[in-house]
């Protein structure tokens, strides 16, 4: 009993997975356009990550600018109170002389800082410079695969369309197909009537000459009952004949 219900689960199993197919099959052009827009999408996200980068790289290397021009502006501080100290050490003013150093360590000090913050600002640029690169490379790689995608896709919609038609003149052919065939038996019905109006006017045409008269005139004429072109030959025939005599 467990062996036939681990079969029929199997077989369910089966059927689920060949319907599943088959619905995928279906639809499988808005499946494909759905995937699509959805790595589209992804891609516009990419996008705004990256700009979002290079504004914070840009900020990042401005502060940076600024941190570098305050060091350069220590560095002028330092040099001159250090200049100062010695002078004041020369002329013996043991005051002015130690309030120079502690300007000047003080002025080193906040130089230290300075460097210390450069350094870790140049870091963080180098990093958005590293991710930027990284994220540009992946971003032209999502477009170049996008845009092929896109194509590939366009002609298998093309071939789609070509293969649904052909599948449709074969099915009217066989006559398999209800929507041509009916298609079919319409022109065909178009058809028999032009050709039955036709007759009837060829009909029409043929009774009004009889009722005039004109084809009874005609077949007479044919007929040689009623003179014609051939009464005029017998005409000249007798002129001919009586000069003669």
């Amino acid at each position: 009993m467990p062996g036939v219900i681990n079969k029929l689960w199997t077989a369910l199993r089966g059927a689920v997975n060949e319907a599943g197919d088959a619905a995928v099959d279906a639809n499988a052009t808005r499946i494909l356009d759905q995937e699509i827009r959805d790595a589209d999408g992804e891609l516009r996200q990419a996008r705004v990550a990256l700009a979002d980068l290079m504004g914070k790289q840009s900020v990042e290397e401005t502060h940076l600018a600024e941190k570098q021009a305050k060091l350069k502006e220590y560095e002028g501080y330092i040099r001159e109170t250090l200049s100062r100290q010695k002078a004041a050490e020369t002329a013996g003013q043991t005051a002015d002389a130690a309030k120079h150093a502690a300007l000047a360590q003080e002025v080193a000090a906040r130089y230290a800082e300075q460097e210390a913050q450069i350094k870790a600002s140049t870091s963080v640029i180098e990093e958005y410079n590293k991710n930027i690169a990284v994220l540009k490379q992946k971003v032209a790689a999502g477009e170049a695969a996008i845009r092929t995608l896109k194509q590939r896709a366009d002609t298998v919609k093309a071939k789609q369309h070509v293969i649904q038609a052909s599948a449709a003149v074969a099915a009217a052919n066989s006559g398999s197909d209800t929507r041509t065939r009916s298609a079919l038996d319409s022109l065909e019905r178009i058809e028999r009537r032009q050709e039955e109006t036709l007759a009837r006017i060829d009909a029409a045409n043929t009774l009004a000459a009889e009722s005039s008269g004109e084809a009874l005139e005609d077949r007479l004429r044919k007929a040689g009952v009623i003179p014609g072109a051939s009464a005029a030959n017998d005409v000249l025939a007798r002129f001919k004949s009586d000069g003669a005599t």
